[in-house]
């Protein structure tokens, strides 16, 4: 059994990376792209320019596990992923990205059905944050739309450069003091509005009679399971309060059913209790949890 670690260039390693990814079942806190280009592609970017690194746990032909680490720079934060993370504590020692950090966070996000009574057990992980995971059966769907505003509402899609400018300042405005936020750029958004997952029809806005930005809904598209995704939604704060928030969600969400999902995902803090009641009132029911761990440095 070898533990490899992955370079930029190795498109066969890559390659099987993607398809041991399709034919495990859902992990962890991710989303990966499910066409295989895009795959490789961002996973390439990313290897190249150190932002994560991966290793691959295998046998000769066969990928038993793997190792994924994301580096998050600007907030001081290490997100580890893993299809089985028990193997993390004795693989630690070899996996010299993680030595000499002491300064930064080590988290990985896992899902009820991961957490066996090893993790719940050791002091190597200690639970720090929860989110629900939510989904929206089309047949289980309630609009609705309780907008409570003076202003004229203008529905909009992303359409050109300054539209991405805009995406860009109003989710760093709604997000940046969300626990494990970086601070999005105009190529960032850029390269992600160009997957085939989200494409700019998919990203809603409401804007006033000045055309200021009020709210949003980014949506993305997993066509291979029939499923779409509620990713970000927010609200301006000198909007709040009006139902904004309830009619771009359902601009979005009957968008993707227009489209022909059958299914809408999303992940919600389980402290905030205001939109799960939204969410529940639409007729989303929570599926699975994402529990975030802290986990000790100093075992590695």
């Amino acid at each position: 059994m070898d533990l490899l670690k992955v370079n930029s260039n190795n498109e066969t390693l890559l390659e099987d990376f993607f398809y041991f990814m399709k034919n495990h079942k859902p992990h962890g806190h991710k989303d990966w792209p499910e066409i295989k280009e895009e795959f490789c592609s961002s996973l390439t970017n990313e290897l190249y320019e150190k932002k994560s690194f991966l290793y691959l746990l295998k046998e000769p032909k066969t990928i038993l596990n793997y190792f994924y680490i994301k580096f998050e720079k600007s907030i001081n934060r290490i997100i580890l992923l893993s299809y089985n993370p028990e193997d993390l504590i004795e693989y630690s020692k070899y996996l010299i990205e993680l030595k000499n950090k002491k300064n930064y966070s080590i988290e990985i996000g896992l899902r009820d059905s991961e957490i066996s009574k090893f993790i719940k057990n050791n002091t190597y992980f200690k639970i720090f944050k929860r989110y629900n995971l939510m989904n929206l059966k089309k047949m289980d769907y309630v609009e609705t739309n309780p907008v409570n505003s003076q202003h004229n509402l203008i529905l909009k899609n992303i359409e050109n450069s300054e539209d991405i400018k805009s995406l860009v300042k109003i989710q760093n405005e709604c997000f940046n003091d969300h626990h494990g936020y970086e601070i999005n750029t105009y190529e960032s958004i850029k390269n992600e509005l160009n997957l085939k997952s989200t494409s700019y029809k998919n990203v809603h806005v409401i804007c006033n009679e000045e055309k200021n930005w009020m709210a949003y809904a980014w949506m993305f598209v997993y066509k291979e399971k029939s499923t779409g995704k509620l990713s970000m939604c927010g609200v301006r704060k000198q909007f709040r309060s009006l139902g904004l928030a309830q009619k771009i969600i359902n601009v979005g969400i009957q968008n993707l059913f227009d489209q022909g999902l059958n299914k809408i995902i999303l992940e919600v803090d389980n402290e905030n209790y205001a939109a799960k009641k939204i969410y529940s009132t639409m007729g989303f029911k929570t599926y699975d949890n994402i529990n975030w761990y802290k986990f000790n440095s100093k075992s590695i």
